[in-house]
């Protein structure tokens, strides 16, 4: 029997030769009529979404697939969304919307939680071109993302084309960068699909650094002027490959597809938690290998039930190795030292520490559709993870307490209720948690005997939600939501990550209150100009909150409770289109996040909280050829802006003014331009950070200055 993948090559040939018929097909208008039917279908998909009674965002990936645009920069220019790196390419990402950071924040893959995946599954090694949209939730999570999301969702939706089709791309970039990417589709008569994606990524990381920590001493120990330092431990690989294969469209099922992921990573350790602690030889490598199972069928019972199913098996191995016998500064030098290993400074011994995780993940989702107004919905994840490690040099003490084995059983059911009254929508939510973590306590307190203590914490909580929207006109809109909400601590953050990040046993879940209330204007002006503008109020009250702190070790840091929690603020969101040829938004977002504990507080009582902007501010413009000189959605031009104001790296309430550690404002440029040389090809230019602006973030960790980038994208659709 013919492969799918070469039926996939075999039907441009075939529409070749039926050209030489009398009656020959325009293989050209086709391939156009059937993008422009997919764009059609992602603007329909994207206006839906944004209809919903849910404080939600949606970015339309397909504007961006020819460009060379890392993942986290799309992010960044939503309202209210900020994300953070602790360096280049492939470095540790934070999110943060509206004050909540970290991983209160969940990321989905098609609806299937992320968590454990492992890390080259994260958002910024994910290409553009693979995605068609990236819906945010802000406060809310429908029950529809199961899991205990706290501050809001990203959910990525892959591409849902249905004909098949070919996409390669490559990019060459600044700073040694690679990614490449292949995806692809192929379907029988018999509705038998085989479908994929790989991607891999590469980076020195040698971008330029200077600044706070970035020093070395001149003959008399003082700090060397201008001094500017290469990063040389840094360099990052990634690969990711996943495979589908069942059936669609079928009586007995929607979707029945058998599935297996690889991925890997490996990656330097440049420095600790602060530019301070510089490592010249620590290393960190990961593989991983996923089946998973996925059903779905549709208008069940009557046409009144749909089913969803997930399952998935995860192994994931990792290693760091800690070895050198040497420090190492700025320079790349290297220093003598009395003691043995980079990591965790003082308390450093060498080590080859690995850890394997074993995780299940089961998700089930239906819809109940009691008549035309009204939905029952009913969602349950479990989630089970096993972590046993080792350390082939048994002496750093940092791996003690990681050598035992852990485990985390986490458990999510939500049961939802939508009305529907016309004018009104209504959606009430009911969710329970329960969670059950082993993991090890190791003292390290001064000279008195060492001891690992094993803990154990468990629990049982629910939270409760609301959405509603109500439309005024065909041009207005009015949104509100609230929720009792609860996160319960991830493996990352009870168990560590093996190289920076030491565990924190003992952590308690999160419990929020969030609310939203948005205004939602959509005005007409003409036959082809349209202006949308959104408004919105936000507030989050939250105990226990989960926190990246400094550790007693130096360059590590472990996670944290915060006894409360309060952020409040406002966004603003214009969007301006003039047909085709003209894209305009413009979005600012205050968020005031402060300390609300009264007693037993790291800071003072309604201190503005540590490490956290209040001011932020995006724009963002796009051109496209609309005829003439140049043929209609050939050639796009972007330009965009990012703006952070100033604020304080640890709480500003403390200290005199002028020994306050400040971050300094970031005002950032980035342009580009593609151009479809072909229907198949399509080349792109991008420039990030035009103006080389020295860039900050969470503990004052610099990311890259300018970035050019080359895309060539290939696209065969041979409908």
């Amino acid at each position: 029997m013919m492969s799918a993948w070469a039926l996939v090559m075999l039907i441009p040939a075939t529409l070749k030769a039926q050209d030489t018929q009398k009656e020959a097909i325009d293989t050209t208008s086709v391939r156009r009529h059937h993008l422009q039917e997919v764009e059609v279908q992602r603007k329909l998909n994207r206006a839906m979404l944004l209809k919903q009674p849910f404080a939600v965002d949606a970015i339309d990936a397909g504007e961006y697939a020819a460009q060379n645009v890392n993942f986290n920069r799309l992010l960044d220019q939503a309202p209210g969304l900020r994300v953070r790196e602790s360096g280049g390419f492939g470095s540790e990402t934070a999110v943060s919307i509206h004050g909540i950071s970290g991983r209160g924040i969940k990321f989905f893959l098609d609806g299937i939680p992320m968590d454990y995946m492992g890390g080259a599954f994260f958002i910024n090694n994910f290409p553009v071109n693979v995605i068609d949209r990236v819906d945010i939730y802000k406060g809310v999570v429908p029950i529809a993302l199961g899991g205990d999301a706290l501050g809001g969702a990203i959910n990525i939706v892959s591409r849902t084309e249905v004909e098949p089709y070919l996409n390669l791309s490559y990019a060459l970039g600044s700073f040694g960068t690679h990614r490449a990417s292949v995806s692809g589709r192929a379907q029988t008569k018999n509705g038998f699909v085989l479908q994929g994606n790989f991607f891999y990524n590469q980076s020195k990381n040698n971008y330029e650094v200077w600044g706070p920590g970035v020093e070395i001493p001149d003959e008399f120990g003082r700090p060397i002027e201008g001094f500017r330092a290469k990063r040389f431990n840094d360099d990052y690989t990634s690969y990711l490959g996943k495979v589908e294969l069942g059936w669609t469209q079928r009586n007995w099922a929607d979707k029945l597809l058998f599935g297996v992921n690889v991925s890997g990573l490996e990656r330097g350790i440049q420095h600790g938690r602060t530019m301070a602690y510089v490592y010249g030889r620590a290393r960190y490598e990961e593989r991983g290998i996923m089946p998973t199972l996925q059903y779905s069928k549709a208008n069940m019972w009557h046409g009144k039930l749909d089913v969803d199913v997930f399952g998935m098996y995860s192994n994931v191995d990792a290693t760091t190795t800690d070895t050198s016998s040497n420090r190492f500064n700025w320079a790349g030098e290297a220093l003598p030292s009395a003691v043995q290993g980079e990591l965790s400074s003082i308390y450093s011994r060498k080590s080859i520490y690995h850890f394997y995780d074993r995780i299940h993940l089961w998700r089930a989702y239906s819809t109940l559709r009691l008549n035309e107004q009204s939905r029952l919905r009913l969602a349950w994840n479990g989630q089970w993870l096993g972590r046993r490690g080792k350390d082939d040099l048994n002496e750093a003490e940092w791996t003690i307490p990681l050598r035992e084995p852990q485990q985390l059983n986490k458990n999510y059911i939500g049961l939802s209720y939508e009305r529907d009254h016309g004018s009104f929508t209504h959606i009430v939510s009911a969710k329970g948690f329960y969670y059950d973590a082993e993991s090890f306590a190791y003292s390290y307190q001064g000279n008195a005997q060492k001891q690992l203590i094993p803990l154990r914490e468990n629990g049982l909580d629910w939270g409760m939600g609301y959405a509603g929207k109500y439309t005024v006109n065909e041009s207005w809109m009015l949104k509100a939501s609230a929720e009792r909400s609860i996160r319960i601590p991830e493996g990352t953050e009870l168990f560590g990550d093996g190289t920076t990040l030491l565990n924190a046993p003992g952590l308690k879940p999160e419990k929020s209150y969030n609310a939203n209330l948005s205004s939602h204007w959509d005005w007409p002006l003409g036959a082809t100009q349209k202006l949308q503008l959104v408004t919105a109020l936000f507030f989050r009250d939250t105990r226990d909150l989960i926190w990246l702190g400094e550790a007693d070790h130096l360059g590590t840091a472990r996670y944290e409770n915060l006894s409360r929690i309060q952020a409040k603020g406002f966004e603003i969101n214009a969007n301006y289109n003039w047909g085709s040829l003209l894209q305009l938004a413009v979005n600012y977002t205050l968020q005031d996040v402060r300390n609300r504990q009264r007693e037993n507080s790291l800071a003072p009582y309604n201190a503005r909280m540590k490490n956290m902007p209040v001011h932020l501010a995006n724009a963002y413009l796009r051109l496209k050829s609309t005829g003439g000189w140049l043929p209609a959605e050939r050639a796009s031009f972007y330009l965009s802006t990012h703006y952070v104001h100033e604020y304080a790296l640890f709480w500003p309430a403390l200290g005199s003014p002028d020994q306050k550690n400040m971050i300094p404002t970031q005002f950032v440029q980035d342009m580009g331009i593609s151009y479809r040389v072909s229907n198949p090809l399509t080349v792109a230019l991008d420039c990030q950070n035009i103006l080389d602006r020295q860039v900050y973030d969470n503990f004052m960790l610099q990311k890259p200055g300018r970035f050019l980038s080359v895309k060539l994208q290939y696209h065969i659709n041979p409908k």
